[in-house]
């Protein structure tokens, strides 16, 4: 007899690649094997089976049995323990066990630092005529707060650039993050130098591309940026269109006090 359908002991949660020990509590009249068989989807994952009376002089008639199983696998498996004695006779019992994803803990952190960003902007402004200009590493503070996803191969970042938090997904490979787009805002002062003097901040909607890798304490990101915007200045004597294209990079270090 197979009694208490088995259980699951020594671990409170199962996860994938995790170790697990499953456990029968088995009676009988000389017990003589025990077979146990992990399955999912009507395929074997894992399969042990053990002697019982090899090594005993007394008939066995009680034994506690437990084995330590490890499965990269998620979702339901089935455990069955088979039971049998010197008579042939068998019992046999099954219970299911859940395997849940693995926490990516690694992930969780703070980071702080500076991101430059290098390309160039072109405006076609009237009274002006048409304007193109460099972006030369223009820097802005970048706070990033990553936590773990769904699931072991994601992280969710609010990553604020500049002053605009944005709420983001990544995918994550090893220690290498690939995020989402990201719709933002970009400010920059933008000067024109001629009839005028201009010097003054223009805001661009912007979708910035970006993947990091996560190394010790940092965080290094780099990508894509490509944006525009209508702008005016002057009171509206000078308007037109502007976009602008461009790379960044950067290294947030961890801050462990915030």
């Amino acid at each position: 007899i197979l009694r208490n359908q088995g259980c699951v002991i020594e671990n409170s949660q199962v996860y994938y690649g995790g170790e697990i020990t499953v456990g029968f509590h088995c009676t009988g009249e000389n017990l003589t094997q025990i077979a146990v068989v992990l399955m999912q989807n009507d395929s074997i994952l894992a399969s042990h089976t053990d002697n019982l009376n090899a090594k005993q002089v007394d008939p066995v008639t009680s034994i506690d049995y437990k084995h330590p199983f490890t499965l990269e696998t998620l979702g339901i498996v089935t455990v069955t323990g088979t039971l049998t004695d010197s008579l042939g006779h068998v019992a046999t019992v099954s219970f299911d066990i859940n395997y849940n994803e693995t926490p990516n803990m690694r992930f969780v952190g703070h980071y702080e630092g500076d991101l430059f960003i290098n390309g160039n902007y072109s405006a076609d402004l009237s009274i002006i005529g048409l304007q193109n200009g460099d972006l030369d590493s223009i820097s802005f503070y970048t706070i990033a707060d990553i936590v773990t996803g769904d699931n072991m191969n994601e992280v969710i970042a609010t990553l604020t650039l500049g002053d605009q938090p944005n709420t983001v997904r990544g995918t994550v490979d090893g220690d290498n993050v690939v995020f989402d787009e990201i719709s933002s805002k970009f400010v920059f002062d933008y000067t024109y130098d001629g009839i005028f003097n201009i010097n003054i901040p223009i805001e661009l909607d912007v979708i910035f591309s970006m993947h990091g890798t996560l190394i010790d304490g940092h965080l290094d990101l780099e990508g894509e940026c490509q944006g525009g915007g209508d702008i005016s200045i002057m009171g509206g004597i000078v308007n037109g269109p502007m976009t602008m294209e461009g790379t960044l990079g950067g290294r947030l270090m961890k801050n462990w006090k915030r």
